[in-house]
């Protein structure tokens, strides 16, 4: 998108602004219960975990041999698995689970926005479409293409929404954990880096972390029982 004939780089500006949320959202729920010295700590953790996890991601996940941690793109599945890394090493050593959960309450509306960064930069296009709402990157393949950066977003918002309604329920966030890597392993299909293939690196990644959020949430509530 160009504005008064300077390029802006709004998928900067959308990746820095997730970040904003996740700092003001994590100050906002976490103020009555630790420290702001804390907070501050959390928030520089996050930010190291995030970035160097969804780098390592994005080198995973290509086979390209020019890319490495300096110059390779941001993989939001790596940097949602670095923002709970995060907390969940934070959270021991302040003996506090509410910060997890903090975190996890965050991930849906940061990827909702980052998602805005991708559909404008033109990263993570869908597949060939001819409907209503198509998009056409005239520097990349220049064909009609489906809009899943904005459906992504949409969907993630909405998420985002109905959990932080339900914030207070017990187990909220192993659902949304639950919830939001079905969805992305569903919304994958429509991803245009996802024709010819059976199965994506970041489906893979989902139906692991369903597995691992099962396994704990079935661990908690045995913990509650007892």
């Amino acid at each position: 998108m160009i504005i008064n004939e300077y390029k802006i780089p709004l998928y900067g500006i959308f990746i820095l602004l997730s970040f904003i949320i996740n700092i003001i959202f994590n100050y906002i729920y976490l103020k009555n219960a630790i420290s702001k010295k804390n907070i501050l700590l959390l928030m520089i953790m996050n930010l190291s975990f995030c970035i160097v996890s969804s780098k390592i991601m994005t080198l995973l996940s290509n086979n390209d041999s020019n890319l490495n941690l300096l110059n390779s793109g941001l993989s939001s599945y790596g940097g949602a698995i670095g923002i709970i890394l995060s907390s969940l090493i934070y959270s021991k050593f302040i003996d506090n689970k509410m910060v997890i959960k903090s975190n996890i309450l965050v991930l849906p509306l940061m990827y909702s926005i980052s998602k805005l960064g991708c559909f404008f930069a033109g990263c993570c296009y869908g597949i060939p479409y001819n409907g209503i709402f198509n998009v056409v990157y005239v520097n990349k393949l220049n064909i009609q293409q489906f809009p899943i950066q904005l459906l992504e977003s949409v969907i993630f918002f909405i998420i985002f929404l109905i959990c932080i309604f339900n914030h207070k329920k017990e187990n909220i966030a192993y659902i949304l954990v639950f919830i939001c890597a079905l969805a992305k392993f569903i919304l994958d299909y429509f991803r245009y880096s996802h024709l010819h293939q059976i199965i994506s690196i970041n489906q893979i990644v989902s139906i692991i972390i369903i597995i691992i959020d099962l396994i704990y949430y079935i661990m908690n509530l045995k913990r509650q029982k007892n």
